[in-house]
């Protein structure tokens, strides 16, 4: 029994690099899903509604049979709301809020304009938490099909590890990876990664 973390496939706002937050952003078709190649029988799926992850459940359906699945979306789990940056270039989001980044990332406190703080982000993964727990602990695997910053905050609820910058600005999901977190009972530390902020 255990959790595995999804981000979705790459979409047009990541290839262009544009920060999504919650705004819908079709995916690249071409992108492809890593995956091991024995397939994995999860008994529940916890999905963001966004659309690009419901393509990545589809794409995931085509590959795993996922008929036995019990597949319960979310809104908890959509990505945090980045206000006024949402659907700007990186570059330029940097340019006009340089206060909110740092060699080129979101600092951890930053709040966008008319945008998600980091608590309210933590309180929408704290809600969805206690279920998510509890589907783990009676049954089989579980996955969280969701997007960067939520996966980083639930990644770090469940392992019980404090959400520091230095967490904040290393530890990232590469899209379309399956991430294995591991028994609920006995989870892991995630390992860094240098992939760079994204939704």
């Amino acid at each position: 029994m255990g959790i595995y973390l999804l981000r979705h496939i790459r979409t047009v706002y990541n290839l262009e690099h544009r920060l999504s937050g919650q705004s819908e952003a079709p995916v690249l078709h071409e992108e492809k899903l890593v995956l091991p190649a024995q397939p994995v029988h999860f008994d529940f799926i916890f999905c963001s509604p966004a659309q690009r992850c419901r393509a990545t459940l589809r794409q995931l359906g085509e590959s795993w049979d996922l008929s036995a699945s019990r597949i319960l979306f979310d809104s908890n789990l959509l990505e945090r709301n980045l206000g006024a940056l949402e659907g700007m270039k990186r570059e330029d989001a940097i340019a006009q809020y340089p206060q909110l980044f740092q060699n080129g990332k979101l600092l951890i406190n930053a709040v966008p304009p008319h945008g998600e703080s980091m608590p309210d982000l933590i309180h929408r993964a704290s809600v969805v938490l206690p279920q998510i727990t509890e589907h783990s602990a009676n049954c089989g695997n579980t996955l969280i099909l969701s997007h960067n910053q939520m996966l980083k905050v639930l990644s770090a609820l469940l392992c019980r590890t404090e959400i520091t910058d230095e967490y904040w600005q290393t530890h990232n999901y590469q899209n379309g990876v399956l991430y294995p977190l591991g028994n609920i009972s006995h989870l892991p530390a995630m390992s860094g990664s240098s992939h760079q902020n994204g939704n």
